[in-house]
């Protein structure tokens, strides 16, 4: 029988280690002394304990390791996931590096630059909407709400349409999504998906549903355009946290700080154009937000 110290200058687990896989339950100690609590581990022991540092060296977390240990026979399963799981996290980081060599060539003054060039503006006009409203906890650790929230938003909108037309109210198509902080803070936010409407709505309900309706006035509004693709540009849209922000967006962010707008303000975002049908094709989508209300 050897030492706890003994053991770990066999196997190159530190002390803490060996400790550490106790507690988890990988590698218990052969004989504890019931008075002094010192740990003894026996030969018996060496193969298991190489075998957790080549698995753990490999990357595996101590759970799989603990199943690999457990369940011999899906050692094969454990090591082919987690080689896949290697091989996608490389290709990201690689990616990642690629942009971020794009970024410091140009010390990010060009492209940022070339977004700050593509702020628009113009006048629109009076426009009535209606929406469905949604609360999002954006500083939640679990992103499952935000994923049920986003794959509930067109059943939704079909209840919203099927509600205005057994009122006789005409939506004339798909507005506008915005995102309206609750509170001052982007932590919780409101997140609005409109339809517009021909005529002002009166108050409307939906059993299930928060609807809120309104009508933007006639203003000058700062907007940008931009290709929302999962490759072109790259957008990292596998990324922990979702895809990157376009770059116009940042610049349209920043323009708004320079001319002193509320950050507040919501900016209200839409798909323009043709959209083709082939989802895996870009969509130009554009983001607007108002700089001045007109009389």
């Amino acid at each position: 029988m050897m030492t706890i110290g003994e053991f770990a200058l066999s196997t190159g687990l530190s002390v803490k280690a060996l400790r550490f896989y106790d507690e988890r339950g990988l590698l218990a100690p052969a004989d504890v002394d019931p008075h002094s609590g010192y740990r003894r581990y026996s030969a018996a022991q060496l193969r298991t304990a190489t075998t957790i540092r080549i698995l753990r060296t490999a990357g595996l977390s101590v759970e799989d390791v603990k199943t690999a240990l457990d369940e011999p026979d899906r050692l094969a399963e454990l090591l082919q996931h987690h080689a896949a799981e290697m091989a996608r996290r490389r290709d990201l980081e690689d990616r990642a590096m690629a942009l971020d060599r794009g970024l410091l060539d140009n010390g990010g003054t060009e492209a940022g630059k070339a977004s700050a060039d593509r702020i628009q503006f113009r006048t629109a006009e009076e426009e009535h909407w209606v929406a469905v409203v949604q609360r999002l906890h954006l500083d939640a650790d679990d992103l499952s709400a935000l994923e049920e929230a986003a794959d509930q938003i067109e059943g939704h909108l079909d209840q919203l349409t099927e509600a205005l037309q057994a009122t006789g109210i005409r939506p004339v198509g798909m507005g506008w999504t915005g995102l309206r902080p609750v509170n001052g803070s982007f932590a919780v936010v409101d997140q609005l998906v409109s339809l517009t409407l021909e005529d002002a709505s009166p108050s409307l309900a939906v059993p299930g549903l928060r609807i809120e309706t309104g009508t933007l006035p006639k203003r000058e509004e700062a907007f940008v355009t931009f290709s929302v693709s999962d490759d072109s540009p790259d957008m990292l849209s596998d990324a922990p946290g979702g895809p990157l922000a376009p770059e116009e967006l940042i610049a349209l962010s920043e323009f708004l700080e320079a001319r002193g707008i509320d950050s507040t303000e919501m900016l209200r975002q839409r798909a323009v154009g043709d959209q083709p049908a082939d989802e895996s094709m870009p969509v130009v989508a554009e983001a607007a937000v108002t700089v001045a209300t007109l009389g």
